[in-house]
């Protein structure tokens, strides 16, 4: 009985180790900028970003989100971006990003305007 019930425990323990990853609960600072804009707040690994994007000239610039797209022949870890949020001029607007689900690869970079030509480097959340 005891050897039965423990065993149980065991698989229960290995379970839910499994359907939660480890770093998903840990919430870090994050900054990220590229001219005259930045991002600053607060992320949790692969799931979600909370803070501020910033700028501080008369452009715009947009924060883009890359979340895994499908799986494309001879492209691992392949990305699809979307505009998370922009801002124009002197000014400055909430980010509440929260991923669908747990991704194993999320990324964050900001464009100039509100198009993905001319980007900065991207950084993994």
């Amino acid at each position: 009985m005891k050897r039965t019930l423990f065993s149980a425990l065991l698989a229960g323990v290995a379970l839910a180790s499994l359907s939660t990853p480890a770093s998903a609960d840990v919430e870090y600072p994050f900054s990220l900028s590229f001219e005259t804009a930045s991002v600053s707040g607060k992320a949790v690994p692969h799931t979600q970003l909370r803070g501020e994007l910033s700028n501080t000239d008369t452009n715009c610039h947009s924060l883009w989100i890359g979340e895994p797209g499908g799986i494309v022949p001879g492209r691992p870890g392949f990305l699809r971006y979307h505009r998370e949020a922009t801002v124009c001029g002197a000014a400055s607007t909430k980010i509440d990003y929260l991923a669908a689900g747990w991704y194993p690869e999320v990324r964050a970079k900001l464009c100039r305007d509100e198009t993905e030509t001319t980007c900065g480097k991207s950084v993994p959340l």
